[in-house]
């Protein structure tokens, strides 16, 4: 490769490399940046379905120690119904099945809602499917969650409806 050669390959390096550093600052048409979202997010550990025994200190020995549970519970957590209502409207209605190969790890909800700016009447239902039938033994805080109220939404801020120290949902203001 000749001399002139290796400048022009060297000249055609170096404007790439200052048009790839203009480019990399120049801004990228997205999502509308003025849109406003109410993000759902909690986990409940609900009651197992099914026969709880204790097993014996002899069965409990010849497990391995990481499969050694001393109150076995065998059943899965019964899954729940979300409803989200958005001014009287239906926006979500899904069932929550729990984690885990077993289905008896906790549930967990993680939903984004878009909103227009303003002020929204919500309604956020999360009832144990059992519950309706008159579940037994249903413990009343973990047989459902409920929120009944307005969420107020500035230009591009999200609010977050999430579980309190109580266990009841709260909708929490923005960070920063």
């Amino acid at each position: 490769m000749s001399v002139g050669t290796r400048a022009l390959a060297a000249a055609v390096a170096v404007g790439l490399l200052a048009l790839l550093g203009v480019l990399s600052r120049a801004p990228i048409a997205g999502e509308d940046a003025g849109g406003s979202a109410l993000l759902l997010t909690w986990r409940v550990r609900s009651e197992e379905v099914g026969r709880c025994r204790t097993p014996t200190p002899e069965v409990l020995e010849r497990l391995p120690p990481h499969m050694r549970n001393p109150d076995a519970c065998i059943g899965p957590v019964p899954p729940y119904r979300l409803t989200v209502e958005v001014g009287g409207d239906l926006v979500i209605e899904t069932l929550v099945e729990p984690s885990g190969a077993r289905g008896d790890r906790p549930l967990y909800v993680f939903r984004e809602i878009a909103l227009d700016p303003g002020t929204h009447d919500v309604r956020v239902r999360f009832i144990r499917e059992d519950a309706e039938e008159g579940g037994a033994d249903l413990d009343p805080g973990l047989a459902s969650l409920e929120y009944d109220g307005t969420v107020t939404l500035g230009s591009g801020e999200a609010r977050l409806l999430t579980r309190d120290g109580d266990g009841r949902l709260e909708v929490r203001e923005p960070v920063g």
